[in-house]
């Protein structure tokens, strides 16, 4: 049991409590049995926005985790992303998924829509994003329309949303993108930095 009123501050318990990342280092944490612990922890969405766990690593070798830890925190944050994409895509498979732009969280901005282009599903991200509500989003008005609405039409805003509708489709997988959008690999790398879409 990691929540904080029965463990105290924790990575995990705090991540939970504030759904954000976290890093807790030895005397950090509240119980004394925790002082050499070190933790981090990221939030973990499920296919409809809500909190469904906290991702985690820790040890208590400090001084082999410290060092590494913005690479380790890096791994938890992709991580996470690819479980909430794996379970929007199961969720949401025979919908159009489409990406409002790329996402530095442990969230993916995910949004399925329908033929008509109503959203039937959103990522925590998303949702956040948009400010739309916890729940169903059956009420909210064609998404597509909306966008369009939002600047003028742009070519590279298109190509860019082309590119990233079609990596979130291949779980970021680049050849498997390029082979969706018909060009070769070393193209679809060239936009991909032409449009400042890496990560």
């Amino acid at each position: 049991m990691w929540d904080e009123q029965n463990a105290g501050t924790n990575a995990i318990g705090t991540c939970l409590r504030e759904e954000r990342p976290v890093m807790v280092v030895h005397d950090q944490h509240w119980r004394l049995c925790f002082r050499k612990l070190t933790g981090m922890a990221v939030p973990v969405y499920n296919s409809i926005g809500e909190l469904a766990g906290a991702m985690d690593i820790s040890s208590f070798t400090a001084e082999n985790v410290v060092p590494a830890a913005p690479l380790l925190m890096d791994a938890l944050l992709t991580t996470a992303r690819r479980v909430e994409e794996k379970l929007f895509h199961d969720r949401f498979g025979q919908d159009m998924i489409v990406t409002l732009g790329p996402s530095t969280s442990s969230s993916s901005m995910l949004v399925a829509l329908d033929r008509d282009g109503h959203v039937r599903g959103a990522t925590h991200a998303s949702r956040r994003h948009m400010n739309w509500p916890e729940g169903e989003l059956s009420s909210l008005p064609a998404l597509l329309p909306l966008l369009d609405a939002q600047e003028e039409p742009s070519f590279r805003r298109a190509e860019a949303q082309v590119i990233h509708s079609a990596l979130a489709t291949v779980h970021g997988n680049v050849s498997a993108a390029a082979r969706l959008l018909g060009v070769s690999r070393s193209t679809l790398h060239r936009k991909i930095r032409a449009l400042g879409l890496e990560r």
